[in-house]
């Protein structure tokens, strides 16, 4: 994965390993080594490199989310993982968990449908998805692949 870039005014405090750990089990997932490698790096954040084509279509990212310990009391717990989740939940379904949002209001998810493979990243279309039916588009075979493919 190349360098991993972000405004280190816009990312979040780094997170314990017990907070990682609450958010892997309350949603029900191992998070990809290369994510969280991400995450520890910057947890978050407006990336530099935020353009990504998909479809023939240049897509902006808004900023990556984060895992924040005292996501209650800190200015970017809005933009912690399990916080936008929950948000988010009854339309984004079992197997999908938020992982950056769009300029949008869309967002990449990584998508945890198939249990034996890394998780795909898909756009998860906030317009079209319904309760317990989320309107998906694969972008990325990985989170790595999305990470190289985000230019200026």
């Amino acid at each position: 994965m190349r360098d991993f870039v972000v405004d280190p005014t816009s990312s979040a405090p780094a997170f314990s390993e017990e907070r990682l750990n609450t958010v892997q089990v309350g949603l029900g997932c191992t998070f990809p080594e290369c994510f969280v490698d991400a995450l520890r790096i910057a947890n978050g954040g407006v990336p530099v490199a935020k353009f990504f084509d998909h479809l023939g279509v240049e897509r902006a990212l808004d900023r990556f989310l984060s895992i924040v310990d005292d996501y209650r009391n800190h200015p970017v717990g809005v933009y912690d993982i399990e916080v936008v989740w929950s948000q988010l939940e009854d339309r984004l379904g079992e197997d999908l968990v938020p992982i950056a949002a769009l300029v949008n209001g869309d967002f990449l998810c990584l998508d945890f449908a198939a249990a034996d493979t890394e998780p795909k990243v898909v756009l998860w279309d906030h317009e079209r998805s319904e309760l317990n039916a989320p309107v998906t588009m694969q972008v990325a075979d990985s989170f790595s692949e999305l990470v190289e493919r985000l230019h200026r």
